[in-house]
């Protein structure tokens, strides 16, 4: 019994990390969303595709 249960800490564990990361792809894509709007970002785009 007492096994079981280490061994599904460890998943939980396991699992968690991939939820911050995906929080964090989350955040880093609206920042270049916000980013690719201002003039700035305009000017950026057309210089790559330009």
């Amino acid at each position: 019994m007492k096994k079981r249960k280490v061994q599904k800490m460890k998943q939980e564990e396991h699992g968690q990390p991939l939820l911050y990361l995906l929080a964090i792809v989350v955040v880093l894509l609206f920042i270049v969303v916000l980013f690719l709007e201002t003039p700035t970002g305009q000017a950026f785009l057309q210089r790559i595709y330009g």
